[in-house]
């Protein structure tokens, strides 16, 4: 054996052994850095893997069958043991394993700085904002994907009622390459997730990493390398290990009493939700036609049927205005229907729980709408979505002092939203914080310059602040849509006119502008909000009953339901008296007398 051991060392199969292990598992080491960087397929470590362990134990019988000589490579039999070389090309084997080694013990040292976690301070703020992850796919078309994965992980964490989770519309504005600290600054958040997901064929590999912003190091970071009918369990993974990480709660296990949808349903639900970002009506349209398609290719599943719900409820709000009658109750009807069938099959379905809350508030059915409401929110008490849409029904209810709590609320966890600063400022202006509301309004427009509501609200409230003309006037001016500035120059000319004492000429230019027929947004906003306030509520219920439209469950901006003001208006009256509107003055106490 000793003799053996002897002719192993001086054929140099031991060196070449040990040189051969170093350098295959510093050759294993770069494939892993570089894999995602050059978009390399998930299995290729795995190949590498297969492909060093066969090759070692041919590398050994090499370097036992032959020499190399100055000659070239030779059968050792061949060699006469004084010709030998073996002792120099031993060492130059020792100076390539050497290197080699000292590659080995600086990559492990740097990723173990890397790679340890940091030190949590125990009272820092939980706080996070889940960023898209990047689509490394090779065909780089699963950007979808990505964002299916984060918004995933997203939801999971929202359960938790110790952490604070920034929602996906406001997250998802930030994609590769912005800097953390400013993703933070902006949102409000202490940590911020990101990651990467490669797709190809039935693989898929997703790296996550947890980033404090506060001290720009990681806290947690992992790579999942698995068969894509496991992409359920890789976000259940990550959002568990996160929640740990951070000390905080998420209920168990996210994927314990849910049943998934299948693979085929689970891409047309992410590319669904990608179509609605916009709420666009072809948007709109496109994604209730891929959740269609989703719930005939998963009938079971309560995702895809509350995703479904939502979407056809969606137009209920977003084209009420263009709706027929017959349309209206279509759409009511569908989003009922799927969001029955969701709850049916998951209870704590959060998207079905919304669909049929807001039904409720459109029916005027405030109590059951509430309890739907609350126990959405016991399901995700930090859903920036469910804390916006209860504070819609607190504002059609009368309660302002807790609608402004969840409006808040909504304001902080989704702040890139400009329907939330919009609704924010809605809620201060009925409860006469004019300064709060000016600011609410100027943000939900440096926002999204184009939207309607606000900007009529921002000049309104500019004027009962008692701006200057001028200011009023200037806001107008920047309205990025051209063809609107004449409509907010004739509002501003009938506010002040309003303010005035309302004058038979001030009256008369009202009243005409409310029978014309321009279906502009702007114009309906503006008609309705200043019959309100000059008290012409019979002209507005007149207008609203003939045009057949759906009113906003409150019955209108600055509602005064009080009976002796009702009474002067008896069509008004008697409109607020009709089923089921009527409920809308029970549930905020008041009752209107014959």
């Amino acid at each position: 054996m000793t003799g053996l051991f002897e002719e192993l060392r001086r054929r140099n199969v031991v060196r070449v052994g040990v040189a051969y292990l170093v350098v295959g598992w510093v050759l294993l080491q770069i494939v892993d850095i570089v894999a995602e960087p050059l978009g390399l397929p998930g299995w290729l470590p795995t190949v590498v893997i297969v492909l060093l362990g066969v090759g070692f134990p041919i590398a050994l019988l090499l370097a036992w069958a032959f020499e190399l000589t100055p000659e070239g490579l030779k059968r050792t039999e061949d060699v006469d043991p004084t010709q030998s070389i073996t002792p120099a090309t031993g060492r130059k084997l020792n100076y390539v394993t050497a290197a080699a080694l000292v590659l080995a013990l600086g990559y492990i040292g740097w990723d173990a700085f890397r790679g340890s976690p940091a030190r949590l301070d125990p009272n820092a703020e939980r706080s996070i904002a889940v960023l898209p992850f990047t689509d490394m796919s090779p065909t780089g078309d699963h950007a979808w994907f990505g964002d299916g994965v984060a918004d995933a992980v997203l939801h999971d964490l929202a359960q938790s009622g110790d952490l604070k989770v920034i929602s996906r519309s406001s997250s998802f504005t930030f994609r590769e390459g912005t800097d953390i600290r400013t993703v933070a600054q902006t949102l409000g958040v202490r940590f911020v997730l990101e990651g990467s997901v490669t797709r190809a064929e039935d693989r898929v590999r997703v790296i996550a990493q947890l980033i404090d912003a506060a001290t720009d190091s990681h806290v947690w970071a992992r790579t999942f390398d698995r068969d894509l009918d496991d992409i359920f369990a890789v976000q259940s993974e990550i959002a568990t290990e996160i929640a740990d990480a951070l000390s905080v709660s998420i209920g168990g296990d996210p994927l314990e009493g849910r049943s998934n949808p299948t693979l085929g349903a689970y891409d047309l639900i992410l590319r669904a939700r990608a179509a609605q970002v916009d709420r666009t009506e072809t948007g709109i349209q496109n994604s209730v036609e891929l959740l269609e398609e989703a719930v005939r290719a998963d009938p079971r599943s309560a995702d895809a049927l509350g995703e479904l719900a939502m979407a056809r409820l969606l137009p209920l709000y977003w084209s009420a205005a263009t709706l027929s009658p017959a349309r209206y109750d279509e759409f009511r009807e569908q989003a009922d229907s799927a969001a029955r069938a969701a709850l049916a099959l998951d209870p704590a379905n959060v998207q079905a729980l919304l669909a049929k809350a807001n039904l409720g508030m459109l029916s005027f059915e405030y109590e059951q709408a509430e309890a739907l409401f609350l126990r959405a929110l016991e399901v995700a008490p930090g859903s920036a979505e469910v804390l916006n849409w209860y504070g819609d029904l607190l504002q059609h209810w009368g309660r302002w002092d807790e609608a402004l709590v969840m409006e808040r609320r909504a304001v902080e966890l989704d702040p890139l939203m400009p329907a939330n600063h919009m609704n924010l400022g809605n809620v201060y202006d009925e409860m006469g914080n004019r300064d709060a509301a000016v600011a609410s309004f100027r943000r939900s427009l440096e926002l999204s310059p184009s939207l309607v509501f606000p900007r009529v609200a921002l000049i309104v409230a500019l004027h009962e602040q008692g701006a200057p003309a001028r200011v009023v006037q200037q806001t107008a001016l920047e309205d990025p849509a051209r063809e609107d500035r004449s409509l907010h120059r004739r509002g501003i000319r009938i506010l002040n006119g309003i303010a005035a004492g309302y004058d038979a000429e001030t009256r008369a230019d009202l009243v005409a502008w409310a029978n014309e027929t321009d279906a502009n947004p702007a114009r309906s906003h503006w008609v309705e909000r200043l019959l309100l306030m000059a008290g012409e509520r019979d002209l507005w219920a007149t207008l609203m009953l003939a045009a057949g439209r759906q009113p906003e469950p409150w019955g209108g901006w600055d509602i005064d339901t009080d009976p002796d003001t009702l009474a002067a208006y008896p069509t008004y009256a008697a409109y607020l008296r009709t089923p089921p509107r009527d409920k809308l003055l029970k549930a905020r106490g008041d009752w209107v007398e014959e």
